[in-house]
């Protein structure tokens, strides 16, 4: 699903494949497993999902999305930059709160 731009922003998406990752960690060979799942979207996924950009408007939007898809990159591309991109922006919001829900003013 999350290969669709349609699931991008859905955490419910995210938390159930970080939920599929964590069942499969109990099993033997389970990062060689999931490195043939994800080799077909190594090149694509991170630029499509993990970006500076994709944070800081997940940090406005839902920080619950945000949690869930530094999770899952840490696990899928441990080795790539856009792990940089992650610690960078880890650094950032520390000093950033998320945007107050804004609520409709009667005229």
């Amino acid at each position: 699903m999350l290969d669709y731009a349609c699931w991008k922003e859905k955490v419910v998406a995210w938390n159930t494949l970080k939920a599929a990752i964590s069942k499969l960690k109990e099993l033997d060979g389970w990062s060689d497993i999931l490195g043939e799942k994800m080799a077909s979207r190594r090149d694509w996924w991170p630029a499509f999902h993990f970006t500076y950009f994709h944070a800081k408007d997940d940090l406005a939007t839902d920080p619950a999305l945000l949690r869930a898809k530094a999770w899952l990159c840490r696990r899928l591309f441990p080795d790539s930059g856009y792990l940089i991109e992650r610690e960078t922006f880890k650094r950032n919001t520390k000093k950033l709160k998320p945007s107050p829900k804004k609520t409709p003013t009667k005229p």
